[in-house]
């Protein structure tokens, strides 16, 4: 007869009485991930990574036929022969990996299923006369509209079709009128609305926010914009679709009626989530003081109304039971509140799966808790670990059971005091979370990390303070409010004295996949030697005994391959990660390579180009993209000093962000076109307001470039073409549009940046080049070698793609072969958004093709990056899959 599988024994760790024989407690981190057993780890690692990256449909099916014969097989072995061959490592391993490849299979098809819901989305996007939402979050005012969040019921009279249906959409109505902002729709109403139904815009560049990733985390797909008709009640369909909303509406009514100022801004943050009335000023200090993750609804505040509850009931009742049924009703009323986002609805799950091994005498085992949350909320979340929420919220459950773990153990080993030890667990902490955190935000708070006692006292103090204000009666609530006025107004102060400090927070750039490996690998590394040491009197022992029954050269021949295998290896590994570390980290403040960034900043420019040590930003965008997409690249790619900023022309869209970018970095340099220094010293300062420099301590120094003019440094080499002297009329718009060309010394690279010039002025140089015999960058056209390899442009074309600054000729001057007959000649570079104009046009696009251009758009491609890489011109847009190369091969021996 074959054994049976408890599955029970494995889901949860045995203790007492029901230890198997031979159970030793986990000792440090091997023993932390090894003296468990939890089947479902492995599969739910699985299930995540294939719910995140799914492979295609075709090797998806040939892995699903492997993973059904090699099923088969070990089903049939574990008949005949279980406890045997569970017993070998080997076989041990083999099954590990069956269940991850079972669990990433499974999460393909949940990946399968959100692409298809996506598709669903984009089909439905359009105009619409009449669409019927219902309302399943509260609306709020916001400016001049109203937001929530609905499902779009039907869609002109006609009901969607299956598939379609329970979509959400984040809902703006406009054009609201003041008896509608008195009495907002309610949760379970119908609303009639006229507008446009789209996908959320996704992040174009590195850095940019992505409002559809946030959206996608609160399953919403789609985004309608309209303006209300009318609306109407209808009985809800689901009877628990009204009773958290309705709770948050009625605690959001009373902090607005018993607070007001920042202290009503904290508390929404506290018991909803919600931050919006916090002021920029106090949302940027509590940011940098590290209150900000303790002003939102998170699994931190789910444990904490859990843990009070269960005292509480406790205390009451006497009865262990009903405390602990208590504490599970407040952490699922708690998660309720917040939407079941991310972080509270994990914490709901570990509770409730840590009070249920409880009851069934079972010791509860973290590992396994990790597990069975990731199957969950990994199903439920699109893409989970796109998720910034999802990374943030289990990479700090593992960090704690990490830092729990060693926390004791170096209390233990170096008889450390409390205070002490709670600061060598922020540092643990700190140290562990640092890669992720520095990956989502584009600030750390360092002593968020010393502090976070504090300000877990200060929300817990908070939380209890204003706890009894939602359920005595209203004018109860205005008597005894100043309890949790002071509270949260000495939060206020500390918050904002703390985010004073000179070394608060500090900005890094998001390191990359080298340096988070390696980076772990050196700390997992030394928690290993560590493990060693602390474990080093037993087993010293054990190998004294060992080794003193050998002859001496055999003692010492043992001795010295016993130490080399044990620690000589490891320090080893540590000196390899650590030059992993140090090069990745050199090389993304030093480049040796050139790299130019065309950032999608609507319709408008901005690049960066990168090469040694020197930083140049050519165009800044409007404000509002300097804001988005540019501060936040240059934060995101370590950029703390700016060399040159070049200005083509002084339009909004060009020239705009330049006091943004001078406030926010130290900038060197500024050059403009001809005649307009004081118009950009004024910008600079911010348009001039009041003689006021608005947050610039100094204006950099601006100089004026004119055609024939060649500036050279750090081997790149930049010639002025146009504007002349005679050329520019002093509007310092379109028609005197600097126009210049970038080339590095060495590099078969060779770049136009032509702004926004005109017909007029492009013809002009077109003249130039052809006719008087003027060459653009020391004759630098087809045919042209760096060495013996063929120059590769690359091209910004003038005007967004406009067919005004088409000359004929443009393009042709630059085309030829290329190097292998199948690549591109060069790259054009559109930098467009949408616009009223029409641009780009198609003529421009069709000349360009036809040259032998490979045409990219910013608005369809993102950001566009053109570097060196394997001996050739590497083009990565930042929403292509498939990158390309253009240029010649060159061996690994000949690129350097």
């Amino acid at each position: 007869m074959a054994p049976s599988f408890n599955y029970h024994r494995y889901f949860v760790e045995p203790s007492g009485e029901g230890r198997p024989k031979g159970f030793t407690p986990p000792q440090g981190l091997s023993g932390l991930f090894r003296g468990h057993v939890t089947p479902l780890f492995s599969p739910s690692v699985g299930f995540v990574l294939g719910a995140t990256f799914p492979m295609s449909p075709f090797k998806l099916k040939i892995l699903f036929g492997l993973l059904f014969f090699a099923g088969a097989a070990m089903y049939r072995a574990f008949r005949l022969r279980f406890k045997e061959i569970t017993s070998d490592p080997h076989i041990k391993n083999m099954l590990i990996l069956f269940l991850a490849l079972s669990g990433y299979v499974l999460g393909c098809f949940r990946a399968y299923s959100w692409d298809e819901k996506m598709y669903v989305a984009e089909s439905l996007e359009g105009k619409y006369e009449s669409m019927a939402i219902e309302v399943i979050k509260n609306p709020r005012v916001k400016g001049d509209r109203i937001e929530f969040i609905g499902t779009i019921e039907n869609m002109d009279g006609s009901k969607l079709l299956e598939g379609s249906q329970n979509l959400k959409a984040q809902v703006y109505l406009y054009d609201v009128s003041d008896g509608l902002l008195a009495q907002l729709p309610k949760v379970g109403q119908v609303v009639t609305v006229s507008g446009k139904i789209s996908v959320p815009p996704r992040a174009n560049n590195p850095g940019e926010f992505d409002y559809r990733r946030y959206l996608m985390d609160k399953g919403v797909f789609l985004q309608v914009k309209g303006n209300l008709n009318e609306r109407w009640e209808i009985t809800s369909k689901r009877a628990l679709h009204k009773v958290f909303p309705s709770i948050a509406n009625y605690i959001e009514k009373r902090i607005d009626d018993l607070f007001v100022g920042e202290e009503r801004g904290i508390l929404k943050g506290i018991f909803l989530g919600d931050k919006c009335d916090l002021s920029p000023d106090d949302a940027d200090s509590f940011r940098s003081a590290g209150l900000s993750r303790f002003i939102s609804v998170a699994g931190f505040h789910v444990g904490i109304a859990a843990t009070w509850v269960e005292i509480a009931v406790k205390k009451l009742t006497r009865n262990v039971n009903l405390g602990k049924i208590s504490a599970i009703g407040a952490a699922y009323f708690w998660a309720g509140l917040s939407g079941f986002a991310v972080g509270p609805f994990r914490a709901f799950l570990c509770i409730l799966m840590k009070h249920g091994a409880f009851w069934s005498r079972r010791k509860y085992n973290p590992l396994a808790g990790l597990a069975v949350c990731g199957l969950i909320i990994g199903f439920r979340v699109p893409y989970p670990l796109l998720s910034v929420s999802f990374q943030l919220s289990f990479a700090g459950m593992m960090a704690g059971q990490v830092v729990g773990e060693y926390g004791r153990t170096f209390t233990e080993s170096f008889d450390l005091g409390m205070i002490r030890q709670r600061l060598l667990e922020s540092v643990l902490m700190s140290s562990l979370l640092f890669p992720i955190l520095a990956s989502s935000f584009d600030h750390v708070s360092i002593v968020g990390f010393l502090l976070a006692g504090v300000w877990s006292m200060f929300t817990v103090a908070a939380m209890v303070c204003a706890l009894p204000m939602f359920l005595c009666p209203l004018f109860l609530g205005k008597i005894f409010s100043w309890l949790p006025f002071l509270v949260l107004r000495g939060m206020t102060w500390v918050g904002r004295l703390t985010a004073a400090l000179p070394f608060a927070s500090f900005s890094f750039p998001a390191p990359k996949a080298a340096q988070i490996l390696s980076y772990y690998g050196i700390i997992f590394v030394l928690f290993s030697i560590f493990d060693e040491k602390n474990n080093g009197l037993v087993t010293g022992r054990d190998r004294a005994r060992t080794v003193s029954s050998c002859s001496r050269s055999g003692q010492r021949n043992a001795m010295w391959r016993d130490m080399w295998s044990t620690v000589s290896w490891k320090y080893v590994n540590i000196l390899v990660l650590s030059a992993i570390l140090f090069v990745s980290v050199f090389t993304q403040y030093y480049f040796i390579q050139p790299q130019v960034v065309f950032l999608s900043v609507g319709q408008g420019d901005s690049a960066v180009v990168r090469f040694k040590r020197s930083v140049i930003v050519i165009d800044t965008g409007t404000e509002d993209a300097a804001r988005r997409v540019l501060i936040p690249y240059l934060k995101k790619t370590g950029v703390g000093h700016i060399d040159l900023c070049v200005l083509s022309h002084l339009d909004a869209d060009h020239a705009g962000g330049i006091n943004l970018l001078c406030k926010t970095f130290d900038v060197n340099e500024v050059m403009t076109c001809p005649g307009s220094r004081d118009a950009v010293v004024q910008l600079i300062q911010g348009n001039g307001k009041s003689g006021k420099r608005h947050g610039v301590s100094e204006v950099p120094r601006v100089i004026e470039a004119h055609a024939g003019q060649v500036y050279e440094g750090n081997q790149t080499t930049m010639t002025v073409v146009y504007p002349g002297r005679s050329d520019y009329t002093g509007s310092f718009s379109n028609e005197d549009s600097l126009v210049f060309a970038l080339q590095f010394q060495g590099f078969p690279m060779y770049f136009e940046f032509w702004g926004d010039a005109p017909g007029k002025a492009v013809a002009t140089i077109m003249d130039q080049v052809f006719r008087a015999g003027v060459p653009i960058q020391g004759g630098l056209r087809n045919g042209d070698f760096v060495g013996d390899l063929p120059m590769v442009p690359i091209i910004k074309v003038p005007h967004h793609g406009s067919c005004e600054s088409l000359i004929h000729g443009f393009y042709q001057r630059l085309s030829g072969p290329s190097s292998d007959g199948a690549s591109p000649a060069g790259v054009a570079v559109i930098s467009v958004g949408p616009n009223p104009y029409g641009h780009p046009s198609f003529s421009v696009i069709e000349a360009a093709g036809n040259a032998g251009f490979k045409v990219m758009r910013t608005d369809s491609c993102g950001a566009i990056t053109i570097c060196r890489s394997m001996g050739t011109v590497l083009v990565l847009p930042y929403h292509s899959e498939k990158s390309f190369h253009l240029g010649t091969y060159v061996p690994l021996w000949r690129r350097f």
